[in-house]
């Protein structure tokens, strides 16, 4: 539960994170940017079972490589799929300036 719980946090932020007329974009928010990336790591080296160190030092119990496999998937698809329903929303809801018909 930790793993998909910080992983949804950590989509979120990222996808959430809109930038420009309002806040610095995401590569100028050098902070937020190497934040959400070193948590994506950490988060696929855990469940990929990469740190057995850091995984026993937060008490995390090792997973069967059958499990460890589904999981780094479901993660996957929640990141992409998080995304991706951002980009989608964006393109059918986004307000632009509607074009006239009378100008070409």
């Amino acid at each position: 539960m930790y793993l998909i719980s910080m992983s949804l946090q950590v989509s979120t932020v990222a996808v959430n994170y809109k930038g420009r007329p309002f806040m610095q974009s995401l590569r100028e928010n050098k902070l937020l940017f190497y934040s959400i990336g070193v948590s994506t790591f950490v988060i696929f080296s855990l469940a990929s079972g990469m740190m057995p160190e850091l995984a026993e030092y937060i008490e995390l119990v090792p997973f069967p490589s059958e499990f460890r496999n589904v999981l780094v998937m479901v993660l996957l698809v929640d990141f992409i799929g998080a995304w991706l329903a951002d980009r989608v929303c964006q393109f059918l809801f986004e307000r632009t300036k509607p074009k006239s018909i009378w100008k070409l």
